[in-house]
């Protein structure tokens, strides 16, 4: 198997030669691929895969360097970023021969560390078998393959109830397209929602811009729940044309009784189904996820490392991350608090 690299190769072939392939998600596509060189600071990557005289299927990631390391993430974790990996069918993609053909791929580009999501086309034993380390993640996952009855009826009680509970309530969903202005609105909602643990938000509000530079009105979805005139609750899908991917949702802490996120979920699902959407990705587990009533799929994030220190940087990096975010959110919490004692006091 031969890796070949096509980084020339030009945003509009590169999107029709990915486009069939069962393992190919949004997030291989150019426009995620721009977003990714812009906010990540790297180089991507974009390799064809050849074997026997044939192509098998491709590939993208991005290369970043922290510190003395180079990184080859494809994801690259922390980047908003779910699945990337090798794009092929997975009927007729050989696994061992294409990580074999990475591996090489990554000593001769001088990689420290390897990173590697795709749930569809990476098989745990191989992967384990090429020195792969690996972190257990998943997602609840909503086939879209019915009519909006059905769809409806599959849901727990529980769901359903609340859905009717935000519309009882007067919410009134709303499909953004003044994105400059929702992008602010989604950002601040996002620091309360964040605030009440004490933390900040895992990305900044550039990095949300630029993925509304790079990603097509057609390719995202941003929905506001109003409530009385206030934007009280937004949401964020990002989708390709089989998949809908839920990016990110915040809302306003003293309005969740009125249950707006409930209804966001489900209004994105009757707008998938009018879109031929087959599928709504929630990326990622939780409580409030659990509720759908659909089983959660587990699935693994993969690691090598190609050096002892390299594991010991990315250790050291993440816990740098969670620290760094505690911190500032333990001050923001302070002055939030300071901020509204002052203004109780001026009141008195």
């Amino acid at each position: 198997m031969k890796l070949i690299n096509i980084n020339d190769l030009d945003n509009e072939q590169w999107d029709k030669e990915i486009l069939e392939y069962d393992s190919k998600y949004l997030f291989h596509c150019s426009e995620w691929l721009n977003f990714l060189r812009e906010s990540q600071g790297g180089e991507i990557l974009k390799l064809k895969i050849e074997e026997n005289g044939q192509v098998v299927g491709y590939f993208a990631g991005i290369i970043v360097k922290k510190g003395m390391f180079r990184i080859l993430g494809s994801p690259l974790p922390g980047s908003t970023t779910d699945y990337m990996g090798p794009i092929g069918n997975k009927k007729d993609f050989n696994l061992p021969n294409f990580l074999k053909a990475l591996d090489e791929f990554c000593r001769e580009l001088g990689i420290h560390l390897l990173e590697l999501c795709n749930p569809h086309i990476l098989e745990h034993e191989a992967m384990i078998k090429n020195g792969f380390n690996f972190n257990p993640s998943g997602s609840y996952i909503i086939p879209l393959d019915k009519d909006e009855k059905t769809l409806w009826e599959s849901f727990r009680d529980k769901y359903r109830n609340q859905v009717r509970k935000a519309i009882k309530n007067g919410i009134v969903m709303e499909r953004a397209c003044d994105n400059e202005i929702f992008i602010n609105e989604y950002y601040e909602q996002l620091k309360k929602v964040f605030l009440k643990a004490d933390l900040t938000p895992t990305y900044s509000l550039d990095r949300l811009e630029k993925l509304y530079k790079h990603l097509k009105n057609s390719s995202i979805i941003s929905l506001r729940a109003r409530y009385k005139g206030k934007t009280i609750a937004t949401g964020i899908f990002p989708h390709d044309e089989k998949r809908i991917y839920f990016f990110g949702g915040a809302s306003l802490p003293d309005y969740n009784y009125l249950c707006p996120n409930d209804l966001l979920h489900w209004e994105i699902m009757r707008l998938s189904l009018q879109l031929g959407i087959k599928e709504y990705d929630t990326c990622g587990g939780g409580s409030f996820k659990r509720k759908f009533g659909y089983p959660y799929v587990p699935f693994n994030r993969y690691i090598k490392y190609y050096s002892t220190l390299a594991k010991i940087g990315r250790e050291a990096y993440r816990i740098k991350f969670l620290m760094t975010q505690r911190i500032k959110g333990k001050f923001s919490g302070l002055f939030k608090h300071n901020k509204e004692k002052a203004h109780f006091d001026a009141e008195d």
